[in-house]
């Protein structure tokens, strides 16, 4: 572990200005104090207990995609457990979804740096019963510290894609120490089970809880903008650099053929909606930024636009609803994909590109023909294939619908667990 903290010091060391200058100054205090154990200097950071069982449970949700996940569950804890809890992110992103959506009670906190003093800080200051990771953010600085101190860890929705299983598997005598000093590792399938035992956790402390992306809490009212646009309506989501382009070419090409066409546009990381932006003007596409859309009310002053550009966050669960064919992005590149089971909760039919490796469940969906796993050089065919065949789109929608309701039933399971722990 010596050489571990040496390592990420001089890393932390090297990137901290980059990390401190590209975050808006109105929040650089809070994240360093925060990501330094500081939460006594941070505003706002009252971490007590306060209800219920009087224990606090800190759970860890890297990102975007982890907290809206996470959101039943966390739910279930406060009204079930009644216990405080902490939430924890690395993103700026993941911040404001969290800060948003989940209940006003839970408190949202930067996770601190792995280095021993603010792993301390952050430790005497919440003093969490339990620890619960999600997903596999495996940190040996935080879980050594907390095991240390006998609380216990829990890793829970488990997955190990494939290309994270190779990689590894190469630092396994490593890793195998740190999965012991976890107390139990939920995952999401008999795959991942196997895999993780294969790196070192022990076999009896790994059960299968499955997958909390399928209890999301869905119960969304769609935007009238989305509602308001001309249909038919794209709507692609989470899409990344490389991807973009493609798809306005792809929209070009179906603009000539449907005439009324609309593309919802959803960069995955808002940051970038300035040079998707520049290129939907090389384009010369007519288009609105979703922030200039003041209310959901809208009438807009012309006729709507052919295209919407969504820069802001936490809203495309919502929009997946307006949509006739849903285009997920990140998965026409090899970045993992992202989640298919926002516009399967929608009941709509789903392209995606053959990178999925993070949502292993889309092999299902393709088997039952509820989704199209294609290169990015089909995506025209297919999407035109869908818009003049109805009937196999609504299809597609409804059978993706089936598989999303079968599977649901992951957060009552971690619930259950968490109440052993706590010997509830």
């Amino acid at each position: 572990m010596v050489l571990y903290y040496l390592l990420y010091t001089i890393a932390l060391f090297l990137m901290l200005p980059g990390e401190l200058k590209k975050r808006e100054p109105k929040i650089r205090k809070r994240w360093l104090s925060e990501r330094t154990g500081n939460y006594n200097k941070s505003e706002g950071a009252d971490l007590k207990s306060k209800v219920g069982c009087g224990s606090t449970i800190w759970v860890h949700a890297v990102s975007v995609g982890e907290v809206k996940a996470a959101i039943p569950l966390i739910e279930k804890i406060v009204t079930d457990i009644q216990c405080a809890v902490v939430v924890s992110t690395v993103t700026d992103t993941g911040q404001e979804v969290a800060s948003k959506y989940l209940p006003p009670e839970v408190k949202v906190i930067y996770i601190p740096f792995e280095i021993p003093l603010f792993l301390k800080r952050a430790l005497d200051y919440i003093k969490p019963h339990i620890f619960i990771i999600l997903e596999t953010e495996l940190w040996p600085g935080i879980i050594s510290h907390v095991s240390g101190r006998g609380i216990p860890v829990l890793l829970l929705n488990g997955r190990i894609s494939s290309q994270s299983y190779k990689g590894y598997k190469k630092i396994k005598f490593l890793l195998g120490p740190i999965l012991k000093k976890i107390s139990l590792i939920g995952v999401q399938n008999e795959l991942y089970r196997q895999r993780i035992v294969d790196l070192g956790a022990p076999a009896g402390g790994v059960k299968i809880t499955g997958n909390i992306k399928y209890d999301v809490n869905r119960e969304l009212k769609i935007p009238e903008w989305a509602m308001a646009i001309r249909k038919p309506v794209i709507v692609a989501g989470s899409t990344h650099d490389n991807e973009e382009e493609h798809l306005l070419q792809v929209y070009s090409e179906l603009k000539k053929e449907f005439k009324t066409i609309s593309l919802i546009l959803a960069p995955r990381h808002p940051e970038r909606c300035e040079s998707v932006e520049a290129l939907i003007q090389k384009y010369g596409f007519e288009y609105i930024k979703r922030s200039a859309i003041i209310l959901d009310n809208v009438s807009f002053k012309k006729e709507p636009p052919g295209l919407v550009l969504v820069d802001e966050v936490g809203e495309l669960s919502s929009i997946y609803g307006a949509a006739d064919i849903c285009i997920v992005g990140g998965s026409f590149i090899p970045r993992g994909g992202q989640n298919l089971l926002e516009p399967a909760y929608w009941g709509k039919p789903v392209v995606c590109g053959p990178y999925m490796d993070n949502f292993p469940m889309t092999e299902d969906f393709v088997r039952r023909k509820a989704v199209f796993s294609i290169p990015v050089e089909e995506i025209y065919e297919k999407t035109r294939e869908l818009l003049i065949n109805g009937n196999k789109a609504v299809k597609m929608g409804e059978e993706a619908l089936r598989i999303y309701k079968e599977n649901r039933g992951a957060v009552e399971k971690c619930i259950n667990e968490i109440k052993i722990v706590l010997n509830q």
